[in-house]
């Protein structure tokens, strides 16, 4: 039961037209030789009226704390998107990139290709997919911002229209993580392979960092429409069957 769905008892609150506190004998609870039955101890009794103000105070600060952040503003609803408006922009730019490599068209034929491949999410719980999500989407949005083909301004910009409002939805998702949730291996080295994935780039030249983003934006969307319901349970915690 939520929190602030309140069961009341009957007979907990007494009605306002009759605010006593003393027990009333009702028709039928006498005993067998008429006399008044002794009050039930595990019975409720009336709650003072002076004190349902304060009761009523509780609940509306329970509701204003569950539905505000820490700062008193409103809290967001997590809400991912699964489809994106433009979907064909993400594969568009893909096949791009795939062509400028396949044509040998410089500077893009000269990157490494073992250092093209993002790292996958393989063994990652719902809420390291999150993070993860979040710390690819910090690394491509700015690459595709700077994108120096100009022949690609199209299908970015549609991209870009889903990809930042989608990172601001999974910041509200990720503060609903749970308490108890600790970083795994699996997510450590995520981390590690998505560093090395940037450096190995950008070391070679901020073009093969932004061929590696292009050729790999299609399967991130791919991942990102895969997040599951994020809702949890206290004291379960699974990790992804391999």
């Amino acid at each position: 039961m939520s929190p602030f769905q309140i069961q009341w008892s009957e007979g907990l609150v007494a009605p306002l037209a009759n605010p006593g506190w003393q027990h009333q004998a009702s028709p039928g609870s006498e005993d067998a030789k008429g006399k008044p039955k002794p009050a039930n101890p595990m019975q409720a009794k009336p709650v003072p009226a002076f004190v349902r103000p304060c009761l009523l105070a509780s609940i509306v600060v329970m509701i204003f704390l569950q539905s505000h952040d820490v700062n008193g503003a409103p809290r967001r609803r997590c809400y991912l998107p699964k489809t994106p408006e433009h979907r064909e922009a993400f594969r568009t730019i893909r096949n791009k990139y795939e062509d400028l490599r396949f044509n040998e068209v410089e500077p893009w034929n000269n990157c490494s290709e073992k250092y093209l491949q993002r790292p996958k999410m393989e063994n990652l719980t719902k809420w390291e997919k999150l993070e993860a999500l979040e710390l690819e989407l910090n690394l491509f949005i700015p690459v595709l911002q700077n994108q120096s083909e100009p022949t690609f301004s199209k299908e970015t910009t549609q991209v870009l229209d889903f990809l930042l409002p989608y990172r601001e939805n999974l910041k509200t998702c990720i503060q609903d993580k749970p308490p108890h949730h600790k970083e795994s291996g699996y997510l450590s080295r995520f981390k590690e392979e998505l560093q090395r994935f940037n450096t190995s780039n950008i070391e070679q030249s901020p073009k093969c960092l932004e061929e590696a983003v292009g050729l790999n934006i299609y399967s991130l969307l791919k991942d990102m429409t895969q997040v599951g319901p994020l809702h949890h349970h206290h004291g379960q915690h699974q990790r992804p069957a391999n």
